[in-house]
Formats: C-alpha cells, structure tokens, sequence
C-alpha cells in the first residue's frame, strides 16, 4: 500500500497565512515601541507645571459695581469697584476701560483706553483698582465704559496660605506748593507675621454723597500716594485697596500666581 500523497496547499491559502503573520509581527512591534516610550517618559522624570483647568460650564467673572471719574484737562483719574459671587477664584481677568463723551459715544485717542489685569478676586471679595486716561483737553467725560475678559477659575483653596490684607490710618498732606497730596496708610495682615503675595495698591476717593470721583495705582511697593487730587473729597470715606497675585498672561500656573 502505498503512502497518501500529502495535501498541496493552495496559492490563496498561503497568502493569507502571509497577512496573518505581518499583522501578529506589526502588533508586536507597536507594543515594544510604546511600552518603551513609556519607561522613556518614566525614566526622565520630566513634570508639567501645574495650571488652572477650568470646570465644565461657563466661566464665572468678577462683576463691575461701580465706577467714577475726574477729568482735569484731558486727564482722567478713574475708579472701578468689582465684587465676586463666584464660587470659585476669578483669575486673570482683565478690565478693558475706555472714557465716554456727552453724546455717549466712546472718545477717541492713543490713551483713551486703558486695561487692568486683576490677578485674583476670591469668591466674595469687593476690591478697588484705578487708572488713568489721557482724552482731548476740551473733552467732556460722562462716564467710563468697562468690560470683563479672559477670565479663568480655579479652586479658592489654591490661596488658602494669603493672609486677610487691608489698610487703615489712611492720612493725607497736602496740597503742596506743586499742587501734589501726599497719601499713605499702614497694611495690616492677619497673621501679622505673613507676607502678602506680590501686593499692589489703588487709592479710591470719594465726595459727600459717596460717589466715587478718583483712582489710581500705586508707584511704589507700599500704600503710599503722591498726586494732584480732585475737590470735594470726603477724606472720611478714602480706602486704599490691596490686589495680590503674580499676574500672567494666558494659561495660569497657579504656583507662580500665589507665590507659593
């Protein structure tokens, strides 16, 4: 008896066991190449900066409570009061302020607009800032116009290490022989023995009724104040508010932005 001749295989039989054995050696390869990217990375030890990341939903920004001026030949000294009811820090903001004419229309010129970044209003915080314009001379300001940008949010716990900031004593002297006041106060912080992170100061000057009529920053790293004021101040009512946080542009790194 003779032995059964062996199967032949067919040609597509062979093709087939061909792309099966590519795709077993591709997946193979693939599955080194990654696990070693990924000791790579491992190994390296290289770490991302933490940032803010914002929650689902719409951003929660600082609102704008009041605001006032003082225009003395073209320059005008303003004021902004903004609060926050966000449950969350708003950070990075910015505050795009241009001066409006009698007729309401939006007076034009290289620093008719100005911008103020605020580094930090906490959830309930009320904080003042102040700047200057520079309009036409015979130009007749009837209220500032002022909008909220960029806005970011991040956990009020990031700035559980800032102390509790303000300023009391507030004294002024003046006017000199130039026309300038001088205004200072002392910073108090509770614990006192904690340092504020990167501080800055806005002076915000009222009259009788109440109605804001002045604001401006501060040159110096402390709450001192040296400035041709307005009439009709209310001394009793003056405050000099204190804004802290590094201030940044784009994406925060909350690190930089509480000193920490």
């Amino acid at each position: 008896m003779t032995e059964p001749e062996p199967r032949r295989m067919k040609p597509g039989h062979r093709l087939l066991i061909g792309v099966i054995a590519l795709l077993v050696v591709g997946i193979a390869t693939v599955t080194v190449l990654r696990r070693g990217r990924d000791s790579d990375g491992k190994a390296g030890g290289a770490t991302t900066a933490p940032t803010t990341s914002n929650p689902a939903g719409p951003i929660c920004a600082p609102k704008v409570a009041e605001t006032g001026q003082s225009n003395r030949q073209g320059l005008v000294s303003f004021g902004i009061v903004v609060t926050s009811d966000c449950p969350q820090a708003a950070v990075a903001s910015r505050l795009d302020v241009a001066a409006i004419g009698a007729d309401g229309t939006e007076l034009k010129g290289d620093q008719a607009r100005a911008g103020i970044l605020l580094p930090a209003v906490l959830p309930g915080q009320r904080l003042g800032v102040g700047g200057k314009l520079l309009v036409d001379v015979n130009a007749s300001v009837k209220n500032l116009r002022v909008s909220v940008s960029d806005t970011q949010n991040v956990p009020a716990s990031a700035f559980s290490s800032w102390p509790a900031v303000h300023v009391v004593d507030i004294k002024h002297q003046g006017p000199d022989s130039s026309g300038h006041t001088q205004v200072t106060g002392t910073l108090v912080t509770e614990p006192s023995t904690a340092e504020p992170c990167n501080p800055q100061y806005f002076l915000l000057l009222r009259d009788s009724a109440g109605a804001l009529i002045y604001g401006v920053a501060a040159t110096q790293s402390e709450p001192t104040f040296d400035e041709r004021l307005p009439s009709g101040i209310d001394w009793s009512k003056a405050e000099i508010s204190v804004a802290m946080g590094t201030q940044t542009l784009g994406e925060v790194n909350t690190q930089r932005l509480t000193c920490q």
